[in-house]
């Protein structure tokens, strides 16, 4: 997909650069030894107010420099209201910024460094939707799902309770302490959904008791968010932040039946998170893709790669190469494709091929065209590669090349 017409404006490109630099910087911080909070705390606070002044810019508002995200969702709303309203729950970075530069008026831990994050990556997904994918995937009315879930609803504190031990718990630096506080979590409420992921993250040692124990988290995050979201809410969970540990457990499921060899029943929960979540906050549809090459479903893999072929990740690079290898062979165009792979990222042959040891500590954070792109698409995609006869010699041949 090449960038549409309209976001040609270099103001716009201006913004989103500034906006990426600022994410990248905010993730590189917090992946740190040790993490440096209140840095990255600052520049997910900057993307945030990056992205947004560059869909500002998109739709020609004029806007004053200011650090307050409040004020720039209230120039958004008369012009693209569904993205205000989904983007509200960014307004607390503005004091998360603001920590930076008056320490000692605003304490900041761990855990509001992942938040911080995790709200600049929501106010990203957000923009480069709409400068992206609007025009192929119409927006439903995300004010619909914000007010079914915080309109008129009684506020379970046992679970909000729980939910501040889990935060304890990512930050936790033992094995021991992270499942001391998940379970606890669950003895404050049972329908803690995050408590499971972490203990079957902590705890299983076999698929079969990693799987019994995300299956119990989705349940308890469907309880959390009550039936009625699930029709209302479809399109647009993830947008909203209690529907989090819900997708996060179901998330952790599918990975865990592909890794157990369940690939079908994999595959589903893939296509249902997608279907709740088109936009993809979590990278699901590259576990979609292994499993459905896996399957041998390459025109459900093509279309899946169409849908989202606008990104210049490692990941769709090359498995475009394995899909178009599957269809036409060693031939022009498939080499051709292997060109482009190998430019957007130089790393993922010697990973696959062996040449290079896969970590056993994967990244939490990583740039594109990095070797630990790479790392981190060999370790997801070695066994697909694998499994399709002659693809990794294409690989070799291609790198003996030069």
């Amino acid at each position: 997909m090449g960038v549409p017409e309209r976001v040609k404006d270099a103001t716009v490109q201006g913004w989103l650069h500034k906006a990426a630099h600022d994410m990248t910087a905010g993730q590189v911080l917090l992946a740190a030894e040790p993490p440096v909070v209140y840095a990255a705390c600052c520049h997910a606070h900057q993307a945030a107010t990056g992205y947004l002044m560059a869909l500002l810019s998109l739709y020609g508002v004029e806007f004053p420099r200011t650090h307050s995200i409040k004020k720039l969702l209230g120039l958004l709303q008369p012009v693209d209201d569904p993205a205000a309203s989904e983007l509200e729950v960014a307004v607390s970075l503005t004091a998360h910024g603001a920590a930076q530069h008056m320490p000692g008026e605003h304490q900041l831990k761990l855990g509001d460094a992942y938040e911080a994050l995790g709200l600049a990556n929501l106010v990203q997904e957000a923009v480069l939707w709409r400068v992206h994918f609007a025009e192929e995937f119409p927006e439903q009315p995300l004010e619909s799902l914000v007010k079914h879930l915080r309109s008129g609803t009684r506020v379970d504190s046992a679970l909000q309770r729980a939910q501040q031990l889990i935060y304890d718990a990512w930050e936790a630096p033992t094995r021991e302490r992270v499942v001391a506080l998940a379970t606890r979590a669950l003895e404050v409420s049972p329908d803690c959904a995050d408590a499971y992921v972490l203990l079957g993250e902590y705890t299983a040692k076999t698929f079969d008791q990693a799987i019994k124990l995300y299956t119990a988290g989705v349940k308890a995050g469907e309880r959390a968010i009550s039936e009625g979201t699930f029709p209302v809410g479809a399109g647009h969970f993830w947008g909203v932040v209690e529907t989090r540990p819900y997708m996060r457990a179901r998330a952790a499921l599918a990975e865990s039946l592909r890794e157990s060899g369940q690939r079908e029943e994999a595959a589903e929960h893939c296509q249902e998170l997608l279907r709740l979540n088109p936009r993809d906050n979590q990278g699901i549809r590259y576990l979609l893709m292994a499993c459905l090459i896996e399957l041998g479903q390459d025109k459900e893999a093509a279309r899946l790669w169409r849908q989202y072929k606008g990104e210049r990740t490692a990941e769709w690079a090359y498995t475009r190469v394995l899909l178009t290898f599957r269809q036409h062979g060693d031939s022009a165009r498939t080499r051709a494709v292997l060109k482009r792979a190998l430019a957007s990222n130089q790393f993922v042959p010697s990973y696959l091929l062996r040449r290079k040891r896969v970590p056993r500590q994967l990244p939490d954070a990583y740039g594109f065209g990095t070797a630990e792109e790479a790392a981190c698409y060999a370790h997801r995609y070695r066994a697909t590669w694998q499994s399709v006869p002659g693809a990794l010699a294409l690989l070799d041949a291609a790198i003996a090349g030069g």
